[in-house]
């Protein structure tokens, strides 16, 4: 099983590179994805960003509801940057 730190990881890389080569216009760049269609590389991190939240989400429902039925008290949710 992956630790916090295993997915934080990617997002410190990512950052590393963007960082780097910062004078690359990425607003420029565009990706195209049969699904959400052509992005610009901060638009298609955003939708990442918002795609990764969602799933976030529905494992977090999922394992309070699993919770509940075993009898076991729900826990703060917590976030990145701390409880929600």
């Amino acid at each position: 099983m992956s630790s916090r730190g295993d997915l934080i990881t990617p997002f410190r890389e990512t950052e590393a590179l963007l960082e780097s080569n910062s004078d690359l216009d990425y607003d420029e760049m565009l990706i195209q994805h049969p699904l959400p269609g052509s992005n610009s590389v901060p638009g298609s991190l955003r939708f990442l960003a918002l795609y990764e939240e969602n799933h976030q989400a529905k494992i977090n429902e999922i394992f309070r509801n699993s919770q509940s039925l075993a009898g076991i008290p729900e826990q703060p949710h917590t976030t990145q940057a701390g409880v929600e």
